[in-house]
């Protein structure tokens, strides 16, 4: 069996560890507590169909569906 690493180089490793997710935790408060902006939405209106047009400031993932709800 091969020894162990050194207590001080384990003690390092946790310490780096604990405070990478204490900035994380940091990052999404800061994240949710900053406002969103504003969604411009543009209307484009046939007889036969309605459009919508979103213009995002970020890139979002969107997934057209034709399912209908009620």
């Amino acid at each position: 069996m091969t020894p162990g690493l050194p207590r001080e180089i384990i003690e390092e490793l946790a310490r780096r560890a604990r405070d990478a997710e204490r900035k994380t935790r940091q990052q999404r408060a800061i994240a949710r507590q900053a406002p969103s902006a504003p969604i411009r939405v543009r209307v484009a209106m046939q007889p036969t169909f309605t459009r919508y047009i979103f213009n995002f400031t970020e890139l979002v993932a969107v997934s057209p569906t034709t399912a209908r709800r009620s």
